[in-house]
């Protein structure tokens, strides 16, 4: 638990630095007087966008991210404990679903749904990604470690990666969750299917992924 609370409030440092290399966060726009961030943390890049003025909600399957982001920032943010493949909002409530590092962690169509669900006519989604070279590097890691255990859930993200590119489903571990890598193409085809028009841009080291719904 404390090491998870240390790289939370590691990202609240990076949030809030705007010269910090490895800082990545939407634009915000008129109009975004709601903003959703799925696999909130502590609630940190909510703080880092501002919330005066707007809605500020987050989300994470971490209770105890939830518990010291409640107790940090109060009734700045609305924080809640649940999963991207449930979230506990009304149909049509968000300007802004954003997702910085968890979508890998999900069912990411059931995810992508969920967020596209909550959103307004002419609401937006903004994701970053784990691309395959990321779980190469994990693969290292594992073969350098000597880990079967590691060895065989690392070839599972790749597999599930791979899934997703051809199918876009995902299948859980042994260990009933998620995990997979993404390609900004895999991505863009869902959230077209989805209903999106779609941006893809690489900022500073990361890739992000935009998407746009009309207008009513």
């Amino acid at each position: 638990m404390a090491k998870h609370l240390a790289y939370h409030l590691e990202e609240l440092k990076i949030a809030l630095d705007e010269g910090d290399s490895r800082r990545v966060l939407p634009q915000l726009r008129d109009g975004d007087s709601t903003v959703l961030d799925v696999g909130c943390g502590i609630g940190q890049s909510l703080i880092a966008l501002g919330t005066e003025g707007r809605r500020c909600i987050g989300i994470d399957v971490d209770e105890a991210a939830i518990v010291h982001g409640r107790q940090t920032f109060g009734d700045r943010l609305q924080l809640e404990v649940a999963g991207a493949e449930r979230i506990p909002l009304d149909a049509g409530t968000v300007d802004l679903a954003m997702c910085r590092v968890s979508l890998p962690y999900t069912d990411v169509p059931r995810a992508l749904a969920e967020m596209r669900r909550v959103l307004r006519p002419g609401g937006r989604i903004w994701l970053t990604l784990h691309d395959r070279r990321t779980v190469l590097g994990y693969l290292g890691e594992a073969w350098r470690a000597r880990s079967v255990a590691r060895l065989a859930h690392v070839l599972y993200i790749l597999g599930n990666g791979w899934l997703f590119e051809l199918t876009g489903r995902v299948l859980p571990y042994l260990n009933g969750r998620y995990e997979s890598w993404q390609s900004p193409g895999a991505v863009s085809r869902r959230l077209a299917r989805l209903g999106f028009e779609v941006e893809v841009r690489v900022e500073g080291r990361h890739t992000v992924v935009e998407g746009r719904l009309p207008q009513a």
